[in-house]
């Protein structure tokens, strides 16, 4: 049986395409097979990646407005509050996220720090939250809960 491609596994969870309830999916070589046809190893990367899309897709539709987000930084204290009423404002950044601009390439800075201020909401599957999260000393669960997510 050729390998599944886990990415398009993961692809069409993410869309829903796959229908859990029929269990059925195409593999790499073109041919449908069922769950029951997987290897241990290709079910158990299934089943976590099957546990994980309510998740996922709580993730990919979080979105708070800037002064919400800049709030609850201050609340949980990933930033003080007079740097999350200057972020709010679309006035200056708080130190941690602009360090994490300032780590980025130099082309990417601009736009990065652009979309900071000026942008009017934040996003939980924004590009720059991975690293948000390290210099917020979080993880992803502080994320989530940053951004009330609980599934």
């Amino acid at each position: 049986m050729p390998d599944i491609e886990l990415e398009a596994l993961e692809a069409a969870l993410e869309t829903d395409q796959i229908n859990l309830n029929v269990d059925r999916f195409q593999v790499s070589g073109g041919d449908w097979q069922t769950l029951d046809d997987l290897t241990a190893d290709q079910r158990s990367a299934y089943d976590a990646r099957a546990a994980n899309a309510p998740l996922e897709r709580a993730r990919r539709v979080a979105v708070m407005s800037r002064f919400d987000f800049a709030a609850a930084a201050a609340e949980a204290e990933f930033v003080t509050y007079a740097e999350s009423a200057q972020w709010a404002a679309g006035n200056a950044l708080p130190a941690p996220v602009q360090a994490v601009i300032n780590a980025l390439p130099s082309e990417q800075q601009g736009p990065a720090m652009l979309d900071a201020l000026a942008r009017p909401e934040i996003r939980r599957n924004g590009s720059l939250m991975p690293a948000l999260a390290t210099a917020f000393g979080t993880d992803d669960a502080g994320l989530d809960a940053l951004f009330r997510i609980s599934v």
